[in-house]
């Protein structure tokens, strides 16, 4: 639905897949020239590090990239709808 919304080259999506057990396919999806590389490059060092038995949600993940936990802003941001995700 993401991609319907977005309809060029540069949209790209990665998968993998995290947990020993529950093996939850997880994507990362980004716009090429858009994203930074080094930001790209961090996420991926920190999903591929993960360490956990079994990921039944997005919640599971979100300490691992909570880096400034004291922020009073919103270091993550959940929604389901690909309308949000897309604007």
């Amino acid at each position: 639905l993401i991609r319907k919304r977005l309809k060029t080259p540069d949209f790209k999506t990665e998968t993998m897949q995290i947990g020993t057990y529950t093996q939850t396919k997880v994507m990362i999806l980004y716009i090429d020239g858009l994203c930074e590389n080094e930001l790209l490059e961090k996420v991926r060092k920190i999903l591929s590090q993960i360490e956990i038995d079994g990921v039944l949600g997005s919640s599971y993940l979100e300490e691992y990239f909570d880096s400034s936990p004291f922020s009073p802003f919103p270091q993550v941001q959940y929604t389901e709808r690909p309308d949000v995700v897309s604007a």
